[in-house]
């Protein structure tokens, strides 16, 4: 029983250190997560809303899933997109991308619509989730 215990502490640490990467990560970019409250204003929905919305492409094939509604200067101004490995739009990998704001369109309460193209994506910064 002490083993599984020690292996619990452990990864608790590890998903604290991991947590804590990811949010120093977002910092050096100048990026912060908005509170789930915060009002994305380009779509009228709450950043709690806003995460886990689907997001396709031109086509309406989804291409990946909001994970972050992100700030700059405490407004949201992008929103970290985790993009599947086969959708083309990452290098054959699951990729945080940071794709500003008015890179969107609001198809409805489930989909988000990416109007830049798979290099413009590839291009952008990325953060690890």
């Amino acid at each position: 029983m002490q083993t599984i215990d020690r292996l619990m502490a452990v990864a608790g640490m590890a998903a604290v250190l991991l947590s804590s990467n990811s949010a120093a990560a977002l910092a050096q970019g100048g990026w912060g997560k908005a509170a789930d409250s915060a009002v994305v204003p380009a779509f009228g929905m709450s950043a709690d809303d806003v995460e886990d919305l689907d997001v396709v492409n031109a086509a309406g094939d989804r291409i990946g899933e909001v994970e972050d509604v992100l700030t700059k200067g405490g407004a949201p101004a992008a929103l970290g997109v985790d993009f599947k490995g086969f959708s083309g739009y990452s290098p054959g990998k699951d990729l945080n991308v940071v794709v500003p704001l008015d890179e969107f369109t609001l198809l409805d309460k489930k989909r988000l619509k990416l109007k830049t193209d798979p290099a413009a994506v590839k291009t952008m910064e990325t953060y690890p989730d």
